[in-house]
Order: structure tokens, then C-alpha cells, then sequence
């Protein structure tokens, strides 16, 4: 196998086309302020997780961080997915792809931005395309969550406060034999920061409704970012009332009852139902 067939094996194309189109919709259907809190959420979140590169395919490893970061807000589509795709040719580890390449670009995207060197239009379209990369790695992240571990976390979009149905899908999926740990209550960031400290095959995120959308997207999103193996489920009224909520947030799917969600979630984690 050459270097090229093994980049393109571990980079999924159409995950990259489709996360992109994901962001381009977000931006047509919500408002410019929430638009803004996601980007920045991508870029701060990546930006944190950030850790020097001790890579030694380059003896200016900041000159390609430049690079890159150029390359995310060019008007060439492709440029940055092209850097990193020859990153891993070049035998780039994706965790270091995640790290030190995308995580430090983030960094200087929002030095950049706070600078006032680029604008929200520039920091948006290298947002999506971060976002777009991250989903074209997946596939090496999710490759080791085959084999049928039964393991999840359910839990409310923080500021849904309607939490009964969560609970009860909670006691179901455990009588068919899943390990389901349960949290309500929590907000944005301490839901995140426990998720990144945990290792859960499936996240199971319960939405009221659209009022909740924002705020499931932004959650969403930061989870990719901290637990880029874990497959995404969303139940809730939110799945009855938009038929796409799978392609509006990015989800790996979308139940509207618990036998739905036994199917999509044994079937995630490679089980029969």
C-alpha cells in the first residue's frame, strides 16, 4: 500500500464534504451571535487542548502551523485538508494531527481574530474547515470502538430542564444490558469537562425542542473536540420536530422513542439488537 492509499484509508472524504456542508448550514439558520459563540467554542476548546509539536518532519515546526493557519482561511477549499492529509503521509500520528497541528492553528486563528488580523468571516470558514478535518480523521478514532462495548452516558442539553424522559430511557437500556450512567443538571462546561475525562462508546444527549438547538449544536460540537471516538445520539421532542436533525448538528443519529434507540445505538456499537 503507498503512502497516498494508506492517507486516504485514514481521511473520510465524504465525512469532511458533509461536516463542512453541516457549518454552512448552521450559518444560514442561526443568528450571527450564535454562529460567533460556536466558532469561537471550536477554537478554544481546540486551542486548550493544544501541545507543542515534538514532530520532527520539519526543522521549523511553527513555520507550518503558519501555514496551515493560512491555508484554513485561503480561498483554496482544499489547501488545509491537503497539509494535513501530507502530514500523515509524511507519518504524523492523528492524536498529534489533533494536537499540535489543528489545536495549535486554532490557537493562532484566535490570537489572530483577537488581533483584529482577520475578521469573523475569515475565523468562520477556518472553523469550518477544522471541523471538516476533524471528521475526515474519525474514521482512525472510531475503528476501535468495534466489538460491542455496551457503554453510555445520557445526559440533557444544559438548560433543558425537561429531564423525565432521559431518566426512564436510562432504566430501559440498562434491563437490555447496557452500562448507562446518567447526568442532568450540569452546564456547558462542566458536562464537557467531565465527557473529557470519560470514555464512553455512546453519548446520548436529550432536547426538549428546537428552543434547545443552539445549544445541543454547541455541545455537540465541544464533544467531537474532547471525544472525537464516541458516536453522538439525540433523542427528545427536537427529533420530532426537525426530521434533519442528524444533518443539522452532526450527530450519528436521532431516535424518537427507546426501541429506536436500542436499534441505532446496538447497531453503533456493532451488536446485535
Amino acid at each position: 500500500m503507498t503512502a497516498e492509499d494508506h492517507s486516504a484509508r485514514n481521511f473520510d472524504l465524504d465525512s469532511f464534504n458533509r461536516a463542512q456542508d453541516e457549518i454552512h448550514r448552521l450559518n444560514r439558520h442561526l443568528p450571527p451571535s450564535d454562529v460567533q459563540s460556536l466558532a469561537r467554542e471550536v477554537i478554544e476548546r481546540l486551542a486548550q487542548r493544544s501541545v507543542p509539536s515534538h514532530a520532527t518532519h520539519s526543522a521549523q515546526p511553527d513555520r507550518e502551523i503558519v501555514a496551515l493557519s493560512l491555508a484554513l482561511i485561503s480561498k483554496e477549499p482544499d489547501a488545509a485538508k491537503e497539509l494535513i492529509m501530507q502530514a500523515q503521509r509524511d507519518g504524523v500520528s492523528v492524536p498529534e494531527l489533533y494536537l499540535s497541528y489543528l489545536g495549535a492553528s486554532a490557537r493562532r486563528l484566535g490570537d489572530w481574530w483577537d488581533a483584529d488580523q482577520v475578521s469573523f468571516v475569515d475565523v468562520t470558514v477556518g472553523v469550518t474547515r477544522i471541523y471538516g478535518i476533524m471528521r475526515g480523521l474519525r474514521p482512525v478514532w472510531t475503528s476501535s470502538r468495534a466489538g460491542g462495548r455496551k457503554s453510555a452516558i445520557f445526559a440533557a442539553v444544559p438548560g433543558d430542564d425537561h429531564t423525565l424522559g432521559v431518566t426512564m430511557a436510562t432504566d430501559l437500556f440498562r434491563r437490555d444490558g447496557w452500562d448507562i450512567d446518567l447526568e442532568v443538571g450540569l452546564d456547558h462546561d462542566a458536562l464537557v469537562g467531565y465527557l473529557d475525562l470519560a470514555d464512553y462508546t455512546v453519548i446520548g444527549l436529550s432536547a426538549s425542542g428546537r428552543k434547545s438547538l443552539a445549544a445541543l449544536i454547541r455541545l455537540i460540537l465541544a464533544i467531537r473536540i474532547g471525544n472525537p471516538a464516541a458516536f453522538i445520539l439525540v433523542g427528545g421532542n427536537i427529533v420530532a420536530e426537525d426530521p434533519d436533525i442528524v444533518a443539522t448538528t452532526g450527530a450519528d443519529g436521532a431516535a424518537l422513542d427507546v426501541p429506536q434507540a436500542l436499534r441505532i445505538m446496538n447497531h453503533l456499537v456493532g451488536v446485535g439488537t
